[in-house]
């Protein structure tokens, strides 16, 4: 399995950075599944805040199949997850 990609910043007004984080994965028969060599596309944003002394990070993932279906023996599905991270420096 493998994944290739870049990570970019959009910085707003405030100094507020919005992260875009897109790529590519794909696999060569990993877990049984049809081998594709490009078998997603995933979009992930992100933006971190501070909240007291808390680091807070939304995100948001969208990744499109560009391989085979699921039911026809591929790995991967249209699918739209979340998510938040903390982090406390100390």
């Amino acid at each position: 399995m493998y994944r290739a990609g870049v990570k970019y910043n959009i910085n707003l007004i405030r100094s507020q950075a919005i992260n875009l984080n897109i790529s590519i994965a794909g696999h060569d028969g990993a877990c049984g599944k049809r081998s594709k060599t490009i078998s997603s596309a995933k979009l992930a944003v992100s933006s971190t805040f501070k909240l007291w002394k808390v680091d807070v990070t939304p995100i948001i993932n969208f990744q499109k199949r560009l391989g085979y279906k699921v039911r026809d023996g591929g790995m991967t599905e249209y699918k739209i997850w979340h998510g938040i991270n903390f982090f406390i420096s100390f």
